[in-house]
């Protein structure tokens, strides 16, 4: 791996120094035990530079060096011969010792002496042209090669092993080796390629300050009115800030994720910054100002996509003080408890709230989705861009969104202070899409649905218009989940497709999931490699981490969704990881598998899919018989499965996790929720699964 060559070089030079120390030592200990006298001093005719590596080897840095100890060898008397004083004119001298054996004192091109012992193999080789000095040769480079593999692998784990966030360590150790070293930017200015960073920084500066307001004026001019009827708010008491506390600062600090922020740690002093930083706060709080030191943010450009020469393939990422983000995630824990005391918060909303995602909002689609067919209601869905949308969001129109949620007064001035005056740095040094909504309508005609699609639209482009907010009409697309033989709906300036990226998943209308089996196999593919190649140098562990990181990671995304696919499909992810474990457990193309399944501990994508599913039906409030009847039967804890039309209710995600739930050992449904999960993980990785038909066979044991 490429970050760690260095540490690699280092280690290197450490042990054969080591080792010429320890060979030294034998010899005098061998020269005394035998009586043997000191050596001659003979200059060798034959001028060399070709001994500061080994020879035949190709191993340009694997050498036995030991530099100047050699003089620190002569003033102790370690070495049995007496020493010359070498000049800068010499280049190898023969040390004479036992038996006429020599060893040589040679220059190497880097202008350091090194010693090469008389029974160096690939010396007597090519002094002697021996047979069975070439096989000794052999056979002691493979001892040295797999000892500097081990060397490598320990040094590999140890630092993947000491690491704050392992997956992220094994995800930029691998992007790393493939980046070329010292690759400076050139940013495309005028028709020229300027390579100044001071002057690439301010140009990135002004794009990243100027921005908002050229995406901005890509809205059509309007003079309608805004006739968007917002719903009403009601909130029985205005949001008011809370005193904040010295442990309520600890947590905050404790909460920070490391290296988000720039600046000092602020973690390993937690304990001596909590109560002055809870003083400033509350006065904070209670003047509604900003300290005007926290406003500045240090801004780092992050490639996108296209040509690295362009500034606007380019996007901003800020960081900014610890103290500051300790200020943001206090403020932000105590709103978010107001707006769900006041329930203002709205069902359909996933982003930045605990226990919801990406992944729980793809969950809600297709339940919608399949609801829907399941009753003959017609399905389409207007998957909506919004150009740089939280740049563009305004400071007024924000404050104004605050103060109708009930953040007025002195809390809706302290907002204010916290967005005006705002500085930024630009770094670019460190080299480190738009927003996406989507609208889902039901009808009971495809006429129907047809009107509902084209209202819905203009009033989301009169919101758009009046709001900071610019849509970006190339990326907008429809997509109509009909069924067969049903006419498709085309709306006038939208672009109409069969599958379209949603949230990182393909989404196709017919919620087949092919497309995106495809393309998660693509991913896999590159983490098995990676996981062979970190295996060779790494060892087991940074291998299973690099497991964890490029592959079950990508399985793990959105398998609620895509989980219920075919048969044939999961088969292709399974194989897949099976590769990744054969290169894991050191085992042969047509070895089995299932034993090093349980042994590493690692899920099969089956196992992955009902571990998932389960707990995600376990966070719903579906019934169960309980709740039907008060009759203690056996059963009454299941769920219910509901009664359906179609065959593709029956992969609904809520749908399959009851009945997963239900296949489950009695002893393992006895269990409460969180114990359940701990339960259910044993249960799974002591029985590899391969399909789903093995688990209700082993469920019923």
């Amino acid at each position: 791996m490429g970050m760690l060559k260095k540490n690699y070089s280092a280690m290197e030079q450490k042990i054969t120094v080591l080792e010429m120390e320890v060979q030294s030592l034998q010899k005098i200990k061998t020269s005394k035990s035998t009586g043997g006298k000191s050596g001659e001093l003979n200059k060798s005719s034959n001028s060399s530079k070709t001994f500061g590596r080994r020879p035949d080897l190709g191993h340009s840095k694997n050498v036995f060096s030991v530099s100047m100890q050699v003089k620190k060898m002569k003033e102790n008397s370690l070495y049995p011969v007496k020493l010359p004083d070498i000049t800068s004119q010499s280049q190898e001298v023969h040390l004479s010792g036992k038996e006429g054996e020599t060893d040589r004192l040679s220059l190497n091109e880097s202008g350091m002496w090194i010693l090469i012992p008389c029974g160096y193999a690939p010396v007597r080789y090519q002094t002697s042209g021996d047979q069975k000095v070439k096989e000794l040769m052999v056979q002691k480079k493979k001892v040295y090669d797999l000892r500097l593999r081990a060397i490598k692998r320990s040094a590999t784990s140890q630092h993947i092993t000491q690491a704050q966030n392992k997956p992220r360590e094994v995800i930029n150790a691998e992007r790393h080796s493939k980046q070329p070293r010292n690759h400076k930017l050139e940013i495309l200015l005028d028709s020229k390629l300027e390579k100044d960073p001071e002057t690439i920084a301010n140009e990135f500066n002004k794009y990243f300050s100027q921005i908002a307001g050229e995406t901005l004026k890509q809205k059509p001019q309007h003079d309608i009115p805004d006739s968007t009827q917002r719903p009403s708010i009601n909130h029985s008491t205005p949001f008011r800030f809370r005193h904040v506390s010295s442990k309520d600062v600890k947590d905050a600090i404790a909460s920070l994720k490391p290296k988000l922020s720039f600046g000092i740690d602020v973690k390993h002093c937690a304990q001596q910054l909590a109560v002055p930083i809870a003083s400033i706060i509350n006065k904070s709080f209670a003047y509604s100002l900003f300290p005007t030191a926290l406003k500045v943010s240090k801004i780092y450009p992050l490639h996108k996509k296209g040509l690295l020469t362009e500034i606007k393939n380019f996007r901003p990422i800020s960081l900014i003080s610890p103290f500051s983000k300790i200020i943001e995630k206090i403020v932000l824990t105590q709103l978010l408890a107001y707006l769900k005391h006041e329930q203002l918060l709205s069902e359909d909303q996933h982003g930045f709230l605990k226990g919801k995602s990406t992944a729980s909002a793809l969950t809600s689609i297709i339940e919608f989705v399949i609801d829907q067919l399941d009753t003959r209601k017609h399905v389409s869905a207007i998957l909506l861009d919004y150009s740089k949308a939280f740049d563009c969001l305004g400071h007024e129109q924000i404050l104004k969104e605050l103060e109708v949620l009930g953040v007025n007064d002195k809390e809706n001035a302290w907002f204010a202070s916290y967005l005006k005056g705002r500085t930024q740095i630009v770094e670019v040094q460190k080299m480190l899409k738009g927003t996406k909504y989507i609208f889902l309508l039901k009808n009971d005609s495809a006429q129907g649905l047809f009107h509902d699609s084209l209202s819905t639209l203009e009033k989301v482009i009169n919101y758009t218009n009046h709001n900071d907010l610019v849509l970006n009409a190339s990326k907008t697309v429809h997509i109509n989940f009909s069924r067969l033989g049903e006419p498709a709906l085309n709306l006038p300036g939208v672009t109409s497709e069969e599958e379209t990226k949603l949230l990182g998943v393909t989404l196709h209308d017919g919620l087949t999931w092919t497309s995106h089996i495809d393309s998660l196999c693509r991913k896999l593919s590159s983490g098995v490699y990676v996981i062979r190649r970190i295996h060779w140098v790494g060892g087991l562990i940074a291998a299973k981490s690099a497991y964890y990181s490029m592959m079950e990671s990508h399985i793990r995304y959105g398998i609620t969704v895509w989980g219920g696919t075919s048969e044939s499909n999961l088969n292709r992810i399974l194989l897949l990881q099976k590769k990744a474990i054969r290169a894991l457990a050191n085992l042969q193309p047509l070895d089995s598998c299932r034993e090093a399944f349980e042994s590493l501990g690692i899920l099969t994508v089956v196992a992955l899919y009902i571990q998932t599913i389960i707990l995600e039906t376990l966070k719903c409030d579906l019934p169960r018989g309980e709740n039907i009847h008060t009759h203690n039967t056996r059963n009454a804890t299941n769920y219910v499965l509901p009664s359906h039309r179609t065959a593709q209710f029956q992969r609904k995600p809520s749908y399959i996790g009851r009945k997963l739930y239900n296949a489950l050992p009695t002893s393992l449904k006895a269990l409460g929720r969180k114990s359940l999960a701990a339960g259910l993980l044993n249960w799974l990785k002591s029985r590899p699964l391969y399909s789903m038909k093995e688990f209700f066979e082993a469920a019923q044991q």
